[in-house]
């Protein structure tokens, strides 16, 4: 007898392993963005806002509507809201990270990770911008590094 249910329980589990397999699931993808160069970072909102750096261009946000607003480019980039001189674009170096505040609901802050010359120094350097829908002011936070927000 217990041989018998070894054997059904040996069936039942083939069988619904095989079943499991074939419910898998379908993946569907959307083109949100195109026509960009170099995608290297997206931070998302909740409302479905969207910013993202182009390694070699700069930092834009792409809203619910789909459209798309260019925010702060590196130095020689052309129709970015602002630019920074001192940003630039070489080799691994560029325009790499962005992340949202957590309290971006009031205090309207946005940072950015890019490489700079600022100063003739070649580093990298996190950028705090205030979005407040015009052209958002910024200031230097710290040089180097990558950041994410975390529970501690």
């Amino acid at each position: 007898m217990a041989k018998a249910v070894r054997a059904w329980m040996g069936l039942l589990g083939t069988a619904l392993a095989g079943s499991v397999m074939a419910a898998a699931p379908t993946v569907a993808t959307e083109d949100v963005v195109d026509k960009i160069e170099s995608p290297w970072d997206m931070a998302f909102m909740k409302d479905g806002t969207m910013f993202f750096t182009e390694k070699c261009k700069g930092l834009s946000v792409r809203l619910p509507s789909g459209a798309i607003n260019k925010l702060h480019g590196l130095g020689g980039t052309s129709g970015y809201a602002s630019t920074s001189a001192d940003l630039f674009c070489d080799g691994q170096a560029g325009m790499m990270g962005v992340a949202i505040d957590p309290q971006f609901a009031s205090n309207r802050f946005l940072y950015v990770y890019s490489s700079s010359n600022l100063g003739g120094k070649l580093g990298n350097r996190v950028i705090q911008r205030q979005h407040v829908g015009g052209p958002a002011h910024r200031r230097l936070i710290r040089k180097g590094g990558s950041g994410v927000w975390g529970a501690d």
